[in-house]
């Protein structure tokens, strides 16, 4: 995996503020297992980061956390930081998405990549003693990228109860 990664795109933040309010209601509703996906949407400044971070603190899962910006928009991007965030939660994670970056422009050596993701992320989690919550902040960042939400796809319908996903934008 390229080591030249900027790792606070991948770090949960910290609260740092005493000042800042603890939603438990929203909290507790964030932390239900029925959902498999999340999306969290407000306006700019409303504290969807805050509120997140505070779940990530309250939750006995394990959370990979990955913020989102415009340069996501590349798939070889994203796979490199989603990867680095997963092994982060999940050190038997085993998947390098380098192998798969000179055939990223054919259509299904991105649909295999994302598979062997996957496969591998759930072998992972099995492996753990806790559930995996994907948290992308700022998803509002990728545009209308088919292979990002290919894999967004493949996730959803393809693990188990013990991965779920939070979109917040």
């Amino acid at each position: 995996m390229r080591k030249n990664l900027v790792d606070s795109k991948i770090q949960k933040p910290s609260v740092y503020s005493p000042n800042f309010i603890f939603r438990e209601g929203l909290v507790e509703r964030l932390g239900d297992r029925q959902k498999h996906l999340l999306v969290l949407h407000a306006t700019v400044g409303y504290g969807k980061t805050v509120l997140l971070t505070h779940y990530a603190q309250e939750t006995p899962d394990t959370c990979a956390w990955y913020h989102l910006n415009d340069t996501d928009n590349d798939i070889a991007v994203f796979m490199q930081y989603l990867c680095s965030s997963v092994k982060k939660c999940l050190p038997d994670f085993d998947f390098d998405p380098d192998a798969f970056t000179p055939f990223l422009q054919e259509r299904e050596a991105v649909k295999t990549m994302a598979h062997i993701f996957v496969a591998r992320m759930e072998k992972a989690v099995r492996s753990a003693s806790q559930d995996l919550i994907l948290i992308f902040d700022d998803f509002q960042a990728i545009e209308e990228n088919e292979e990002i939400q290919q894999i967004i796809q493949l996730i959803l319908n393809n693990t188990t109860e013990k991965i779920r996903l939070i979109l917040a934008t």
